[in-house]
């Protein structure tokens, strides 16, 4: 049976519990969007996929966190209970984000660990956000009027959330460029555009090679023509 909590620990006419669970939402849909923002950037610029491939894994990632909450929700009405739920799986969303934090450091397993605290986030946000909401209704008695206008206020705080997130986090990724896992600084930008240059150089080299015998390579108009369009390929590392 659902019960109110006594009198002596309510805030501002609402359970101090709601003041928590409206932060708590918060500060996930914060993470959630500030991150989705700038992930398709992370993709393209620093493990250099295309276009359509950035698309595609982030659509994945987006479907999988939408339909994650029906087994968090699931596994916590059969086994978990809710409360626990909630907090499972807040725990194992702030280790996903630890996760992508540390991937910056690892080097040759720094994808694989990436896809780790993405798949961490995930199955963290099937547990809370499945679980959150009916937390709140369980704060009051089936028919307390207070109920409408607390849904209200957590509502605005998943909103609240959602907008200052990506704000915050693209203004700071491109300003600072710290105190976010999806950002990185300009020279690691710079080592990416090199080692992609470095991949497409030899087959963009052997095609304008061949045009250009066919069209005498040697005539000088060629050579400043090349400069201009490959004018880092001399200094370049291979």
């Amino acid at each position: 049976m659902t019960t109110t909590q006594p009198e002596a620990e309510m805030l501002w006419g609402h359970p101090k519990g709601l003041y928590v669970l409206f932060f708590t939402e918060l500060w996930e849909r914060f993470s959630f969007y500030g991150m989705r923002a700038l992930l398709i950037f992370y993709l393209t610029r620093h493990f250099l996929y295309s276009g359509e491939q950035s698309g595609l894994l982030y659509g994945s990632y987006l479907a999988l966190v939408f339909l994650s909450p029906m087994i968090g929700g699931y596994l916590a009405d059969r086994w978990l209970g809710q409360r626990k739920a909630v907090l499972f799986g807040g725990l194992v969303i702030a280790s996903g984000h630890i996760t992508l934090g540390l991937e910056d450091s690892l080097g040759a397993s720094a994808q694989a660990v990436f896809w780790i605290g993405l798949s961490l986030i995930v199955v963290g946000t099937g547990f809370l956000k499945a679980n959150i909401s009916a937390l709140v209704g369980k704060l009051y008695a089936a028919h307390d009027p207070r109920r409408d206008s607390a849904y209200t206020l957590f509502y605005m705080g998943i909103n609240l959330g959602g907008a200052i997130g990506p704000v915050i986090c693209g203004l700071l990724g491109e300003t600072l460029g710290v105190g976010l896992w999806l950002w990185r600084s300009s020279d690691r930008h710079d080592r990416g555009r090199r080692r992609l240059r470095a991949r497409e150089a030899p087959s963009s080299g052997r095609r304008r090679s061949a045009r250009s015998g066919r069209a005498g390579a040697t005539h000088p108009w060629h050579q400043a023509r090349m400069a201009d369009l490959w004018p880092h390929a001399a200094t370049d590392p291979a």
